[in-house]
């Protein structure tokens, strides 16, 4: 998805359930205790890039970019990178501080649905990122990497690393010798201390990061006990906005948890017949949230396994009625997407060539505009010529809001009975998809 990212988190902890009435919703929280490693997850590895001065776009006054000290002189090639552990705290501050853009500030907080208050979050800097430099030490005769573990702005002091090159066949992703580094977080009010581990590899010409630290919660119902990991995202920072929960794998071969397998916030997890939706991590009271759900409860989730909102519209191009009811008995893939949208962009002439070859008795397309302008989305329609119906989400077809979608390119791929069988295919995996579904 186009707002995110490579990193994760997971935690440990107890939590002893009491006897309410099984039908009622209760919140459960359930503390979480930090571990080295993966745990359950496939972890994903963000680019070293280089610092921008337009993310977070800057003020005429200034911007967030810190002034470091004690790069080699004798490296070539330099780059300075910037780690955002908390991206939107690092933001907020720098707001406070007249280093952002308000528009820009005030847009970005609305794109992604961040609440008003800001009690979570410190208006006094607090070190939420890191900084490292890469360059080509001739000296050494090797790219190398500087890391500022102790996050004093200060390179003098650290030594160079000389990252290996990863494995990309090799599925455990092992590392050696994670680098500590020292960072700081906002708690009740206080700004807390803290470590975590990094590491760096090179990968088809970058380097490339992510913090192998995960977490995990025990739920006790009764006599059994489930193992909770949850996940902040790729392993890429510590903000917890996208946390993904899933049961640790039962069996001792099943390493790594499916895609499908991930419970988003907004999403529901079910253990032995009782269900429970993802609340999210409370940060500053370090506990996930769950929500017990009376199990009368009944809701359309955009999630693997259930079934898609059966809705009635207004086709956008041409105004005639639309039913979703109508490709009952078919495979229907559903995109989410939007003009300004990258990534949406990107896939449209794949979709139109992989469109173009379906059989349509068994299979369709369908497009939902979401978080546009319907100028802009009609002008693009029209260039691009796609001929598979289009829904405009608005303040009539809700659909996008109805799902609580604020990231996207965002797919779902729907059965014959209209159940969501994957989520977020793209490319080659769509394509892969449709052919072992015999779609051409």
């Amino acid at each position: 998805m186009q707002t995110k990212s490579l990193v994760a988190l997971l935690f440990t902890g107890l939590f002893l359930s009491c006897q309410e009435p099984e039908k009622e919703s209760i919140l459960l929280d359930l503390p979480l205790v930090v571990q080295e490693g993966y745990g359950p997850f496939l972890p994903g590895f963000s680019i070293l890039s280089p610092e921008s001065d337009d993310y977070p776009k800057g003020t005429t006054l200034g911007n967030s970019s810190q002034p470091v000290s004690g790069i080699p002189k004798n490296w070539t090639n330099r780059l300075k990178s910037r780690i955002d552990l908390n991206p939107r705290q690092f933001i907020y501050q720098n707001f406070c501080a007249g280093n952002v853009d308000p528009v820009w500030y005030e847009g970005l907080k609305e794109y992604f649905k961040w609440p008003r208050e800001n009690a979570q979050l410190s208006r006094k800097p607090i070190k939420c990122y890191i900084y490292v430099v890469q360059g080509f030490d001739p000296q050494a005769g090797q790219w190398a990497v500087l890391v500022d573990t102790n996050n004093n702005l200060d390179f003098s002091d650290e030594t160079a690393i000389y990252p290996e090159s990863m494995d990309e066949n090799d599925l455990t992703f092992p590392y050696k010798n994670p680098l500590p580094v020292t960072y700081q977080q906002y708690q009740n009010g206080n700004v807390v201390s803290g470590q975590i581990p990094l590491v760096i590899k090179r990968f088809r010409g970058n380097f490339v990061y992510n913090f192998p630290q995960y977490m995990k919660a025990v739920l006790k119902r009764g006599s059994q006990e489930y193992e909770i990991a949850v996940s902040s995202g790729n392993f890429n920072r510590l903000s917890t906005e996208s946390v993904q929960i899933a049961k640790k794998p039962s069996w001792f071969w099943q390493k790594k948890v499916k895609a499908d397998e991930l419970v988003e916030v907004g999403d529901y997890l079910t253990l032995d017949g009782t269900t429970y939706k993802n609340k999210g991590v409370d940060l500053a009271a370090n506990v996930l949230q769950l929500e017990r759900i009376n199990p009368d409860f009944k809701e359309f989730l955009l999630q693997t396994g259930h079934p898609f909102l059966p809705f009635k519209a207004k086709e956008f191009t041409t105004g005639a009625p639309f039913s979703l009811d109508d490709y009952k008995g078919k495979y229907v893939f559903i995109d989410f997407w939007a003009t300004w949208c990258k990534g949406c962009v990107a896939d449209m002439p794949e979709l139109k060539k992989l469109h173009q070859k379906l059989d349509p008795s068994r299979f369709a397309f369908l497009g939902v505009v979401a978080e546009d302008s319907p100028e802009r989305a009609r002008a693009f329609l029209q260039k691009q010529a796609l001929t598979w119906p289009q829904i405009f989400s608005d303040s009539t077809d809700q659909l996008t809001q109805f799902y609580g979608i604020t990231g996207l390119p965002v797919t779902v791929l729907l059965d014959p009975t209209g159940k969501i069988i994957a989520k977020d295919l793209r490319g080659k995996s769509l394509a892969d998809k449709l052919t072992e579904l015999d779609a051409f």
